[in-house]
C-alpha cells in the first residue's frame, strides 16, 4: 500500500514489548524471551541447550547486550558442555 514500508513485518508490528531476539543470520534465538531473562533465568536454560546453541547466545550477548556476568556464564557452559558435562 502506498506510504507503507515495504519491508514491513506484520507480525513483529503486533507483539507488544521489545521485539524478539534474532542471532546474526536472522535466526531466532534457542531461548524464547532473551532480551527479558535475568542471568538467574538464563542460567536455569542453559542445561537444556548443546554447544551449538550456548554459543549462538554467547555470539549474540557479545554483540549486543555485552553483559559481562552472561558473557562468563556461557563461556562458563561451553567450557563444561566441552568436557562432557
Amino acid at each position: 500500500a502506498p506510504g507503507e514500508p515495504a519491508l514491513a513485518n506484520p507480525a513483529r508490528q503486533q507483539e507488544a514489548g521489545p521485539a524478539p531476539a534474532a542471532a546474526a543470520g536472522g535466526e531466532a534465538l534457542p531461548v524464547p524471551h532473551y532480551g527479558q531473562l535475568s542471568v538467574a533465568s538464563l542460567r536455569a536454560r542453559l542445561r537444556v541447550l548443546d554447544a551449538s546453541q550456548v554459543q549462538t547466545l554467547l555470539d549474540y550477548e557479545r554483540a549486543h547486550e555485552s553483559r559481562p556476568a552472561v558473557i562468563t556464564l556461557f563461556e562458563r557452559r561451553l567450557i563444561k558442555l566441552a568436557e562432557g558435562n
